[in-house]
This record gives C-alpha cells, sequence and structure tokens, in this order.
C-alpha cells in the first residue's frame, strides 16, 4: 500500500514536471515578444496546467483523495454559486408570481364570473336588508298591539272605576 502511494506520488511529480516543461518551452518562446499582462496570463496558464496534472495524477494513482477533492470543488462550488435555499427562495417567489398572474388572466377572462359573484353579494345584502325591514315591521306592529292592549286595559278599568260609582 505504501509502495503503491509512493509510487503515485513520485508519477504525480513525473506528470507535473513534464506539463511545467512543456508549458516553460511556450513561455520561453513567446515571453520575451509579449508584454507584462501576456506574460501574466502565461504564468497562470502554466500555474493551471500543473495544478491539473498534479490533480489527474494524484486522483489516478491515489482513488481516495478523489473523493476529496471532489468535496472540495464542490465546497468551491457551493461558494460560488448562491444556496439551495436562496434557489428556492427565487424559484417559489417566481411561482407565487406566475400563480397571481394567471388568478389576474382568470378574472380577466372571466367577467361573467366576476358579476355573477358582485350579484350574488348584492343580493345577500338586499335580503339582509328586506329581514332587517321585516323584523322592524314586526316589532313595530308588536309594540303598537301592546299599546292598544294597555289602551284597552286602561279604559276598561276606568269604565269598571266610572260604573262602580255611579252603583255606589
Amino acid at each position: 500500500m505504501s509502495e503503491s502511494g509512493g509510487g503515485g506520488r513520485v508519477a504525480a511529480a513525473a506528470a507535473a514536471a513534464g506539463a511545467a516543461g512543456a508549458a516553460g518551452a511556450a513561455d520561453g518562446a513567446e515571453a520575451p515578444q509579449q508584454g507584462f499582462l501576456a506574460r501574466v496570463g502565461t504564468m497562470l496558464l502554466k500555474i493551471m496546467v500543473l495544478q491539473t496534472a498534479i490533480n489527474l495524477a494524484t486522483s489516478f494513482f491515489n482513488p481516495p483523495n478523489r473523493m476529496l477533492q471532489q468535496q472540495q470543488q464542490q465546497q468551491l462550488r457551493n461558494v460560488l454559486q448562491p444556496g439551495e435555499a436562496f434557489q428556492q427562495q427565487q424559484q417559489q417567489q417566481q411561482q407565487q408570481q406566475q400563480q397571481q398572474q394567471e388568478v389576474k388572466q382568470q378574472e380577466k377572462q372571466h367577467p361573467q364570473k366576476r358579476q355573477q359573484k358582485k350579484q350574488q353579494h348584492q343580493q345577500q345584502e338586499e335580503t339582509q336588508q328586506q329581514q332587517q325591514q321585516q323584523q322592524q315591521e314586526t316589532q313595530q306592529q308588536q309594540q303598537q298591539q301592546k299599546k292598544k292592549e294597555k289602551e284597552t286595559v286602561v279604559s276598561l278599568v276606568s269604565c269598571c272605576l266610572q260604573h262602580k260609582k255611579y252603583l255606589d
């Protein structure tokens, strides 16, 4: 096990050295004719080529490191990209907006339903008003009837009293 790991490191180093040599040859041929930015760009390219070569060699000879590298890459992606929660929140907001737009479109497409609802509401209000009026009228009638009953009782009592006086 330790020998295969050591061999992997040697192979990785050899691959990296080969890549560095290739990048160095390309750099040596073009660098004198280019400006500072071009040299910086070539250095970055060399670093990226070396990093790629090292990653390939280590992942080939050392499979457990591949999973670690994938985890690191995923963590880097998570840092660079918005989180899943943020994306879900955006999706929910978009869905809500779509639903609201659909409701508005349905209302525009179905003005009859809106009118029916308005008419139903008006009818309900009218029936409530009618019921209230009927209740008020019945209450008034009951009150008038009670007054008449009281008046008749009073008049009967007064008649009785007068009749009694007459008899006495």
